[in-house]
């Protein structure tokens, strides 16, 4: 049996960030999971990010891990990775961070997280068992996948969170649903590999070049004070989320897009070989099935989601949640890199 009195669930960049700030004070810890496994294994490989190395940096103190320090090392342009990130440069900085991180990582996932008594038990894959005082659970997006029910007749049907299946699809009728950028990305990657491709959106499709449809200005404020949405009425909080969900394309797809079928009421879908569901995520405890029945039933909720101190803790003493599960209560800015340092932090700093 393991002891450590902070265990640290998720080795994506809020518990890598987080972990980064622990070593740096000097705090015990451990932290298991498969490191930056979404963008090494969920991503298509031809493609860039939407954001740009100001705001896609594993957080450190002393920026530790910034860009420029990468360039610096590796002798590329900071000019020529101005705007949005190409997936193969991006994967190339994160081996470099992984390389430097100053701690080891369990490269395992948890199969079970239970309380016992005052403190918490982790089972993994291997067998081994960690007890911790404290967990913070950090899994991003990966068990919160959301595929409407009437995309289930589908003969075959591929969430877009599996890139890898999608980017192998030759030769086929394909349909794509959803109006986001996830939606647009699989347009494209399908189109290269010579499919015949049609595309269904409820909603007429927002070409903006940010992820959120507001003025640069207002994204900032966004990014910077996540404690502000915390303070705000539950009432308030969740217009203020409306506002500022809303799905977006950037631009460059529109031409693109414009050369495909459009559907706007569903097709029949058995008249398709594979239907691509790029219908985004919905965050349910109910679905994280590595979380012990005992412990979820337990938890106070909010729509299916842990309520949240201002330090990230549920109602359960010494067990916190950090990253897009915590978007109701921090703002959307939790749903991007850019707010694992707000995170890392605030967290680090309450954390014995």
């Amino acid at each position: 049996m393991i002891q450590t009195p902070t265990l640290i669930i998720g080795a994506g960049p809020y518990g890598l960030s987080l972990a980064n700030y622990l070593a740096a004070q000097g705090k015990k810890f451990l932290i298991v999971g498969k490191p930056l496994e979404l963008w090494r294994e969920h991503t298509f490989d031809s493609m860039t990010l939407r954001s740009d190395c100001a705001t896609s940096v594993i957080k450190a103190p002393g920026d530790k891990f910034s860009f420029e320090r990468f360039c610096q090392l590796k002798g590329c342009s900071m000019e020529a990775l101005r705007g949005q990130l190409p997936v193969k440069v991006f994967r190339e900085y994160l081996d470099w961070c992984e390389a430097q991180f100053p701690f080891p990582i369990i490269d395992e996932h948890v199969t079970n997280l239970s309380k016992l008594g005052s403190h918490y038990r982790a089972r993994l894959k291997s067998g081994s068992e960690i007890n911790a005082q404290r967990v913070v659970v950090a899994t991003g997006i990966a068990h919160h996948l959301y595929i409407p029910p009437e995309l289930n007749s589908a003969k075959r049907l591929v969430h877009s969170y599996y890139t890898r299946n999608i980017q192998t699809v030759q030769g086929r009728r394909v349909l794509v649903v959803g109006a986001g950028q996830s939606a647009a990305e699989s347009v494209q990657v399908l189109l290269s590999n010579n499919n015949l491709v049609e595309w269904y959106t409820r909603h007429k499709p927002v070409f903006f070049s940010e992820p959120l449809n507001v003025p640069q200005s207002l994204f900032n404020i966004v990014v910077r004070f996540p404690d502000l949405f915390h303070r705000a009425s539950s009432g308030l909080l969740k217009r203020l989320l409306n506002i500022f969900s809303a799905t977006t394309i950037t631009p460059n797809y529109q031409p693109l897009l414009e050369k495909v079928t459009p559907h706007t009421t569903l097709p029949t879908l058995d008249t398709y070989d594979i239907v691509v569901a790029a219908t985004g995520y919905r965050c349910n405890l109910r679905v994280m099935n590595f979380l012990d029945k005992d412990l979820t039933a337990a938890l106070r909720t909010r729509e299916h989601m842990p309520v949240l101190s201002a330090t990230f803790e549920s109602s359960l003493p010494g067990l916190h949640f950090l990253g897009t599960i915590t978007e109701p209560f921090f703002g959307p800015s939790m749903k991007f890199m850019i707010g694992s340092q707000y995170a890392a932090r605030k967290l680090s700093a309450f954390l014995n």
